[in-house]
C-alpha cells in the first residue's frame, strides 16, 4: 500500500498483544497487487504465480540507508538466481504527488535468466495514456515504467495485468516505476 500524508497510529500494538491490522492514517490509499513482483514464465501467456509461501532460495538481505535515511532493500530471488536492490522515494510535487520505484535486478548465477518478468500492475483496466510510457490504471491512477523492454498489457485469470519482460544485459538491468495517483 502506498498513501499520502500521515502514516500511521501505532499505539494499537502498543497495548494488549498488538494483534490486527493497523492501516494508513493518511488519504489517497493505493493497494499495489499481492503476490510477488518477479516470477519467471515459460511463456508471455502463463499464469503468474499465486505463491503464498516463500519458494526455495528467495530472502530478505536487509537495507542500507541512503544519506537521507530513506532504505534500499535488498533481497534474492528463489527460482532465479538474481539479487534485487529496491528503493522507493516520493516525489514532491503541488499538482500531482508521485511515487518512485527504482530497481536494479543482477543476476547472480553462472547464465542469467531468460525468462523472468517483473509484474507492474493488476487491475480491471490498463490502457495506454496519452502521455509516451504511461499506463491508465483503473481510470484512477497512473503508472509509467522505464526499462530496456516494452511493457505488455495481457489478460489473466479475470484481470488485466501490466508486465514487463526483464532482459538482464550484461546480468544487470534497471527498472525505474513512477505511480501517480
Amino acid at each position: 500500500m502506498i498513501w499520502q500524508g500521515a502514516f500511521i497510529d501505532a499505539s494499537k500494538h502498543w497495548s494488549a498483544r498488538g494483534a490486527g491490522f493497523q492501516g494508513p492514517q493518511g488519504d489517497n490509499v493505493l493497494t499495489l497487487p499481492n503476490g510477488p513482483s518477479f516470477a519467471r514464465l515459460a511463456a508471455e501467456s502463463t499464469s503468474w504465480p499465486d505463491r503464498s509461501q516463500k519458494p526455495a532460495g528467495e530472502a530478505f538481505r536487509g537495507y542500507r540507508l541512503d544519506p537521507q535515511g530513506r532504505p534500499t532493500f535488498l533481497y534474492d530471488l528463489g527460482a532465479a538466481p538474481c539479487r534485487v536492490e529496491d528503493f522507493f522515494e516520493p516525489v514532491p510535487s503541488k499538482e500531482t504527488p508521485s511515487f518512485r520505484r527504482r530497481l536494479t535486478v543482477t543476476a547472480t548465477g553462472a547464465e542469467p535468466p531468460r525468462d523472468l518478468w517483473f509484474r507492474a500492475a493488476v487491475a480491471d483496466t490498463i490502457e495506454p495514456a496519452t502521455n509516451r510510457g504511461w499506463f491508465a490504471v483503473d481510470g484512477e491512477w497512473t503508472l509509467k515504467l522505464e526499462a530496456d523492454a516494452a511493457p505488455v498489457i495481457r489478460r489473466s485469470a479475470g484481470k488485466v495485468e501490466l508486465l514487463l519482460p526483464v532482459p538482464l544485459q550484461g546480468n544487470k538491468t534497471k527498472i525505474v516505476q513512477e505511480i501517480v495517483w
